[in-house]
């Protein structure tokens, strides 16, 4: 094998996980070949030499969740041969079908499945584009659901599977009822470490940080619901930090109306996050995604803005059906809630404790995997597999 053709649906030329991969890639095989949608393509970025970037056109899906798979195929046809792997970088339904198009079109190919999301989490979200009728979603989420798993257990429809939690992984495996041996891999949504991060807080004021995309179905409801909380009770004074990108409207515009609510702008870098920290009692929020429908995402999810919090030096309040998390984390670096009366006691604890919490936060940063440990680990993977179809 010593072509690799990387499609990567839905996202753009400055994705960190993509970006890795791809200069892992550049290092073991002698052609590398990276498809993105053109409706998200940058005009400007920085290429990663020797990769070859391609952009798929007329990819907006059908009635907003029907994806075109067809179109994909059509387009990677002269990018494949007998001699290339290919490696899917997906959040799930997507990447899936393309895959299954893929084995089916062509003989013999290779697929690794690079897995960003959790396939039930994505049905629900999706169809509730359609509809916001709670049953409905529930009953047209759930067909959806028995049809694929269906569909896509027909056949193996990858050779390899990467994903970001070992719970994630292990879900999808078994939503393809696939028993066979695969060579899997997981990969948490980690950052590049930074190297000296300020230990130093000199104010007492309280900054309650939240970090990633303003986006419906996250925890910025039930977060904005807790600090209005705070506010009525004259709990503690505080600010609300957010740096991210505006997705949606509706939430940003009940944000701006919030005499705590700081916006920050978006951000390339856990650095620049880090520069909008200042010197008070920061704390990092993330109160999981909102799961109505108990399916199970905070139990599997790969938290990603934990791992800025980690890396800035704060310590961070959480949902406490992360289970990953509690491992990753550890020690005294962050406190789980599922309450409003313990997310009160947690920021009690924290800013009481305020040194003791940073300094454990610190030593958790030196045992946690960052992207250059995820690098030599998808390399190893990478040559094994080779190796091994060789």
């Amino acid at each position: 094998m010593n072509k690799i053709l990387v499609i990567a649906p839905a996202h753009d030329q400055l994705d960190k996980r993509v970006n890795s991969s791809l200069e892992v890639m550049a290092e073991l095989f002698n052609e590398v070949t990276i498809v993105y949608e053109a409706r998200f393509a940058l005009k400007e970025f920085n290429q990663i030499d020797s990769v070859k970037y391609l952009f798929v056109d007329h990819t907006e899906p059908r009635l907003k969740i029907l994806p075109k798979v067809k179109v994909y195929l059509d387009f990677i046809k002269g990018a494949i041969g007998n001699d290339t792997l290919v490696y899917i970088h997906e959040p799930g339904v997507v990447g899936l079908l393309i895959a299954k198009g893929i084995k089916h079109r062509f003989n013999n190919i290779k697929i690794i499945f690079d897995y960003h999301d959790y396939v039930p989490w994505e049905v629900f979200y999706q169809v509730g584009k359609l509809t916001k009728n709670v049953f409905f979603r529930r009953v047209i989420s759930r067909a959806i659901l028995g049809f694929l798993s269906n569909y896509l257990s027909k056949q193996n429809i990858f050779d390899g599977l990467v994903g970001i939690s070992k719970g994630q992984v292990n879900s999808l495996l078994k939503f393809l009822s696939r028993n066979e041996t695969l060579p899997t891999l997981d990969l948490p949504n980690t950052r590049i470490k930074i190297d000296n991060p300020s230990t130093i807080h000199q104010s007492d004021k309280i900054t309650l940080i939240w970090v990633g995309n303003i986006v419906d179905g996250r925890d910025l409801d039930d977060t904005i619901i807790f600090l209005d909380r705070l506010v009525e009770e004259r709990y503690m004074e505080f600010s609300f930090k957010i740096i991210g990108k505006v997705i949606s409207s509706r939430l940003y515009n009940e944000l701006k109306s919030k005499d705590y609510f700081i916006y920050c702008g978006e951000f390339k870098n856990d650095t620049d996050i880090l520069n909008n920290l200042g010197e008070d009692i920061n704390i990092g929020l993330f109160l999981g995604w909102k799961d109505e429908f108990n399916i199970g995402i905070n139990e599997i999810g790969s938290p990603n803005k934990v791992y800025s919090y980690i890396n800035v030096g704060i310590p961070v309040i959480y949902h406490y059906k992360l289970v990953d998390l509690k491992t990753i984390i550890g020690g005294c670096t962050g406190i789980g809630i599922h309450s409003f009366d313990e997310f009160k006691l947690a920021l009690s604890e924290i800013t009481d404790n305020y040194t003791t919490f940073k300094n454990e936060v610190f030593k958790q940063r030196d045992d946690l995997a960052w992207d250059y440990d995820n690098r030599i680990k998808l390399k190893k993977y990478l040559k094994n597999y080779i190796n091994y179809h060789s």
